[in-house]
């Protein structure tokens, strides 16, 4: 009997949860984050009366301007929260995030690459910030809910903060795969569920089996089992968030199977397996500059304009020197230099898009212009030699997740966003569902604009009271 025959499906999900029995909670302004410094005097009404001053949850950013959100407001935090909220919910028994460790665990954020910054974790910006894994930042304007009723802790609450800006293109975002985060439960990894394993590990995957007893399999059914989740039995993703006062106004939590997951279709590609969506890589210029080759002792293709900006190896000296050559390399190489970048995932040469002159693995790529049905050029990496090379159009791309948008507001706030209630946005292939029983990834976006999201304990929920029935 497979493992599949005993999962247990939450019925139809019953959206957030009852609020009827609401607890306010007046938060009370102390703690390092908001502080009241005791340097007040005389009584309100006396003529020398000083009004204690409190300190912003982003002085580090204020101090640190002008790499601070849209026009610097101090953040002064959440002034109510609603711990009533989580009734009647039950979460599943690994976070996808939370800061309890003083890390944000497994967490990665990206960007279009138009912001003048980007940074995650309780310090300013300085451009050689790693965006993996932050330090948490430690808030007491959020306390925990215990039995439906806030709890301050004098040690506060660690939690994520990401801010930057201004983002002029498609935006950013952030989240993790799924890698680890039921490995610990026995049989999880690296093979497939068995009877009586728990309901959240994956079931045996045809494609994935279908290459058994191949050198290649071995590699393949470590990562894929090792990302897979199987939440059938689940309702929903929940989280608290809240936004900073310059934020452009919400955010979009984003769930994505293994039909449409760019890192499932690298590791198939690898093990010679046909991807379910197709992956490209972009190779040109956004900066209205050439793809010229470096000057000096620096090898490789560079968007620069030697008449224009001077010396590419000088500036990437500058960026060297800042510790920000992850920041330069992302918006000046170009050409062969940016097809033969390693798969961001993995880090490991990626061979559809590597050129000949790739190492230690050289490819047949080259850079070359490609023209998409919707008539739009642009330079990609590809071997017009090799149809499977050849780069994808929209409606056959990976990467458009199931998404829902949600409106944040200065105080914190409990979501629960159903899983019914998600749905593509249209810009790459279309699948009929979210295939719940492989779920690989969860990431919360943002468009153009400015992004000041402060984020915690993302969970996936169901209602505890839910009868649960056999498949």
């Amino acid at each position: 009997m497979s493992g599949s025959s005993t999962r247990a499906a939450a019925r139809a999900p019953g959206g957030v949860a009852s609020r009827s029995s609401s607890v306010r909670y007046a938060l009370s302004l102390v703690g390092a984050s908001i502080a009241v410094a005791a340097v007040g005097c005389g009584d309100v009404g006396d003529e020398n009366y000083v009004p204690q001053p409190r300190v912003a949850l982003n002085q580090a950013d204020l101090d640190n301007a002008p790499f601070c959100v849209g026009t610097c407001e101090p953040d002064y935090g959440s002034q109510a929260i609603d711990c009533s909220a989580e009734a009647g919910l039950e979460f599943f028994p690994a976070p996808v995030m939370n800061g309890d460790t003083g890390e944000i665990v497994s967490f990665y954020s990206y960007n279009d690459n138009t912001s003048d910054f980007m940074v995650s974790g309780p310090g300013g910006y300085t451009p050689g910030q790693a965006n993996y894994e932050p330090p948490a930042a430690v808030v007491y304007d959020k306390p925990s809910c215990v039995d439906g009723r806030p709890v301050q802790s004098d040690a506060g609450q660690n939690v994520h903060h990401l801010r930057g800006g201004l983002f002029r293109e498609w935006g950013g975002g952030m989240g993790r795969n799924l890698t680890g985060l039921v490995t610990t439960a026995a049989g999880c990894f690296p093979r497939p569920s068995s009877e009586g394993n728990p309901e959240y590990c994956a079931d045996a995957d045809p494609r994935i089996e279908a290459i058994a007893g191949t050198p290649e399999y071995t590699t393949l059914a470590g990562a894929y089992y090792g990302m897979v989740v199987d939440l059938r039995g689940w309702e929903g993703i929940s989280f608290w968030a809240r936004q900073g006062p310059n934020n452009t106004g919400g955010i979009r939590v984003y769930v994505a199977d293994r039909q449409l997951d760019d890192d499932v279709a690298y590791y198939e590609y690898q093990a010679g397996i046909q991807p379910m969506c197709g992956r490209v890589r972009e190779c040109g210029c956004r900066n209205h500059r050439p793809c010229t080759p470096g000057d000096g002792e620096l090898t490789g293709f560079y968007c620069w304009d030697p008449a224009i900006d001077g010396s590419i190896a000088e500036l990437r000296a500058q960026y060297g020197a800042m510790g920000a050559l992850q920041r330069f390399d992302a918006r000046y190489e170009c050409g062969a230099t940016a097809c033969n970048e390693p798969n961001p995932t993995t880090m490991n040469p990626d061979p559809l898009f590597s050129t000949p002159t790739a190492t230690p693995t050289p490819g047949t790529a080259e850079c070359l212009p490609y023209k998409l049905t919707n008539d739009l050029e642009d330079y990609f990496c590809y071997d017009p030699n090799k149809p499977e090379t050849l780069p994808s159009d929209g409606p056959q791309r990976c990467g458009d997740g199931w998404a829902k948008g949600v409106t944040l507001s200065q105080n914190w706030q409990f979501f629960t966003v159903p899983f019914t209630e998600l749905r593509q946005e249209g810009y790459a292939q279309e699948f009929q569902y979210l295939d719940l029983s492989k779920i690989t990834l969860v990431r919360f976006s943002w468009s153009q604009g400015w992004v000041d999201v402060w984020l915690d304990d993302v969970r996936f929920y169901r209602h505890a009271s839910a009868e649960l029935q056999s498949e």
